[in-house]
């Protein structure tokens, strides 16, 4: 089991709020290693995980390769374009791939959605203090 602190963060509404992040290793078939990924914010109200394009560039390179998609979220009229791709996971000693959607934007939070990714795992969070995955 991997425990994770909430993080504090800035919010416009209540000024600082404590958020849910992970990390994991994600395989980097441009530079064939594990590369590590921090701040991920583990949302179990997302069905994909979602990185901004600087992450997938690092990752994948041209991201344009993936299956091109536009997600609405929470509000219906925002959209966002990205690219589906396929990563090679590694967490708490489980190797597993991971759906993701590189966004075409660096405006976007890092997400750790549910496909994949949470809905692999046994998720505890502790009364707003603290995440424990296994």
């Amino acid at each position: 089991m991997r425990r994770f602190k909430y993080q504090p963060s800035a919010s416009a509404i209540f000024g600082v709020v404590r958020r849910p992040l992970v990390s994991l290793d994600l395989y980097s078939p441009v530079k064939k290693q594990w590369v590590p990924v921090t701040n991920l914010l583990a949302d179990t109200g997302a069905d994909l995980s979602i990185f901004p394009r600087a992450i997938g560039e690092l990752l994948i390179g041209d991201i344009r390769r993936g299956q091109s998609l536009t997600l609405r979220g929470i509000v219906p009229g925002a959209l966002l374009k990205g690219y589906l791709h396929r990563l090679s996971c590694k967490f708490n000693g489980r190797t597993f791939r991971l759906l993701v959607t590189i966004a075409e934007s660096e405006d976007v939070t890092a997400v750790l959605g549910r496909v994949d990714g949470l809905d692999r795992l046994i998720a505890t969070f502790v009364k707003g203090r603290e995440l424990q995955l296994r």
